[in-house]
């Protein structure tokens, strides 16, 4: 019998199983995801895709986007499994597409609320214009809430005519602030929206709820959002000036009121313009742990070339990332078109982002890793950047989750010959994964009886496990045969054929959480 209260004699084995060549190279298609690490999820006759992907506490996954079914686009919310298949409890065989407005209706941005809801924030249509909307699903089953706006959803009339939303997050715990445009006059201007949690405009946030950012006159989206723990609020976009001819990347902060907030950028905005010889657009945003937001894009320069820009926490551009707080990564030789949709920070610091990459006639999924000082990292895929096909056709990644096993998670569309399909991906990441196994199996009593074993043995676990599918590898990390009989906190595992020696026994519950138990098989 073996009892595991710390792992700390064990820890060598641990390494030795978890840092050899095959197990050690982060940004891998996880096998044990989908197909091969791919999903591809056919929602409506044609035209589907995914802007928002978010991961809930039990591990599974929720997308948003839109699709295009029964003669009009509808906004959709799906939820998967843990292992990528759709799950059958969440709205209608794991998709939830519904109608709404007059007309046609679009997913862009998606948060998870506190208490389990999901906010989908996009555009919808009355009286024939495009209108600023934000739809809340239950987060059980998938189904409109009707409780929250007019029957599930909320549409904000914003300036003269058409307006639409990008991004969403929650905002204190009572509020939600969606970001998009507005068109004023002959202008668009950056749009940020405050809702209570029941769908009711905040009239006490900016004026009559609505904060709209003009950086010059002619068209002003912001594409993403964020917000600091104080709850000051982040967002970034694109600024395209009357007769300039070119865009640059424009950032804004808003004070939790709603008003510009003097102390960041000039009267609270900051432009970034002249990177490239022509544009520069800002569609991701994301918050470092210090507060600094980190931006990323697409710039054009010979060719176009995926733009990450780091601010400092007063609005400037940060000098100690890249140099000039501004790094372009060409993803390809020759003719190639590159840019970067959404972005994400590891617990390591390092920065991820995802997007497409087109090379001649094939557009891929592309991942990226930079180190926190802006470098790529060559510790990732091939020198820092994976790229993934789904199916032969057009294929791009427009958002991106990490999970809490360290994986990294992207959604977009894959074009399957005829259609854009929802393409989905996960990535392992065995460098971050390995020490929170081992952290996780610190944290477990764990009773292994017999051991050392021949043949066969039962680990007791001091708690219940979810949902677990169990691996067990030998010392060079390759998987071995047995078979696995799971009870609540009992796993019965058989396995008359393997040799004596050291192995490993990996528990990866469907919340994500990882456990690493090394094993001595004997004579």
């Amino acid at each position: 019998m073996l009892r595991i209260t710390s792992l700390f004699p064990c820890a060598l084995l641990i390494c030795g199983l978890l840092n050899v060549p095959s197990m050690a190279q982060d940004g891998t298609l996880d096998p044990s995801f989908g197909s091969g690490g791919r999903v591809i999820i056919t929602i409506g006759d044609f035209d589907d895709a995914a802007y928002g992907i978010a991961v809930q506490p039990d591990g599974r996954i929720v997308l948003a986007g839109h699709t295009y079914l029964n003669a009009q686009y509808r906004m959709f919310v799906a939820r998967l499994l843990s292992n990528g298949a759709l799950d059958s409890t969440f709205g209608v065989r794991g998709i939830s597409a519904v109608p709404l407005g007059d007309g046609d209706a679009k997913g862009r941005g998606l948060v998870l609320l506190p208490y389990g809801d999901i906010i989908v924030a996009g555009v919808t249509s009355r009286e024939g214009n495009e209108i600023f909307s934000v739809a809340r699903f239950r987060g059980t089953d998938g189904v409109l809430d009707s409780t929250f706006g007019d029957d599930g959803i909320v549409q904000v009339p914003m300036g003269n005519a058409w307006s639409a939303a990008s991004s969403v997050a929650a905002h204190g715990a009572d509020g939600i602030v969606a970001a998009g445009y507005a068109s004023v006059g002959a202008d668009n201007s950056m749009a940020v929206v405050r809702l209570l949690t029941d769908g009711t405009i905040d009239s006490t946030f900016g004026v009559d709820g609505r904060s709209l950012v003009q950086f010059s006159p002619g068209r002003d989206n912001a594409n993403a959002i964020a917000v600091d723990p104080d709850g000051n609020i982040i967002a970034c976009g694109t600024s395209t000036p009357n007769g300039s001819g070119s865009s640059d990347v424009a950032l804004f902060r808003l004070t939790p009121g709603g008003l510009l907030d003097g102390s960041f950028g000039t009267d609270g905005r900051h432009r970034h313009a002249s990177v490239g010889n022509f544009n520069e657009w800002g569609w991701g945003l994301t918050l470092q742990s210090d507060g600094k937001p980190v931006v990323v894009g697409r710039v054009s320069s010979t060719f176009h070339d995926i733009l990450v820009n780091r601010y400092t926490t007063i609005g400037g551009l940060d000098a100690s990332f890249g140099g000039s707080g501004v790094v372009t990564t060409d993803i390809g030789e020759g003719t190639d078109y590159g840019e970067a949709g959404s972005v994400a920070i590891q617990t390591d610091k390092k920065i991820v982002v995802t997007g497409f990459r087109s090379q001649g006639i094939q557009t891929d999924v592309v991942l990226a890793r930079y180190l926190e000082h802006g470098v790529v990292d060559s510790t990732f895929g091939n020198d820092g950047i994976v790229t993934t096909d789904f199916q032969g056709g057009d294929d791009g990644a427009r958002a991106i989750a990490i999970q809490q096993d360290h994986a990294i998670l992207v959604a977009g569309q894959s074009h399957d010959g005829t259609q854009n399909r929802v393409a989905v991906a996960r990535y392992r990441i065995p460098s971050l994964a390995s020490a929170s196994s081992v952290a996780a199996s610190l944290r477990d009593d764990i009773l292994i009886a017999p051991h050392p074993f021949h043949g066969g043995t039962t680990v007791v676990f001091s708690r219940d496990v979810h949902n677990p599918t169990v691996a067990m590898m030998d010392v060079l990390g390759n998987s071995v045969d047995f078979t696995a009989t799971v009870h609540e906190s009992r796993i019965d595992l058989r396995c008359p054929n393997l040799s004596v020696g050291p192995y490993a026994i990996r528990v990866t519950e469907s919340n994500g959480r990882t456990t690493i138990i090394p094993v001595t098989i004997g004579r």
